[in-house]
């Protein structure tokens, strides 16, 4: 058995040659000789032998069958058309919202950043406060040490 072409979504084309050398058993040598030195006579027998019959109906159902697929995917042309061109927007539209991200995205570290800088301002203006307010308070202190021990002294002065 020959083994050759696989057709597509079919069984590989398997070719009887005992059916075909048949024909061709009963011919004596001047007629074989004849078919071998006329072409015409070689194509009428391959084109009468019924494998090749066979084999050219489905080729043509082939044909046929891919003709139709090819028009059906031709009719959805428009469609996958439509489909790239809302793709293209889509991916537009895309780039314009990163864009618009990381726009936004700078807007709020520059915000966090001048945030992080004024809450240390302001941190270190409470701080400074805090110390003055402890510094005048010591000193009032001090003042009111003093004034009594001044007051003491002059009282164990006079009296």
């Amino acid at each position: 058995m020959y083994r050759g072409l696989t057709l597509r979504n079919q069984q590989p084309l398997h070719l009887n040659e005992n059916a075909a050398l048949g024909i061709l058993q009963h011919l004596d040598k001047d007629e074989l000789q004849t078919i071998l030195d006329d072409d015409t006579k070689m194509m009428e027998l391959i084109n009468d032998n019924q494998q090749i019959k066979n084999y050219r109906l489905d080729k043509e159902s082939m044909l046929a069958s891919n003709k139709s697929l090819a028009d059906y995917n031709l009719s959805k042309e428009p469609r996958l058309e439509q489909g790239k061109a809302q793709l293209a927007v889509v991916y537009e539209k895309g780039i314009e919202i990163q864009k618009e991200f990381d726009k936004n995205k700078q807007k709020l570290d520059y915000v966090g950043e001048q945030q992080s800088l004024g809450t240390t301002q302001a941190v270190l203006q409470v701080r400074v406060a805090f110390a003055r307010f402890q510094f005048h308070q010591k000193r009032t202190q001090a003042l009111f040490t003093l004034a009594g021990l001044f007051l003491a002294a002059r009282k164990s002065r006079l009296g």
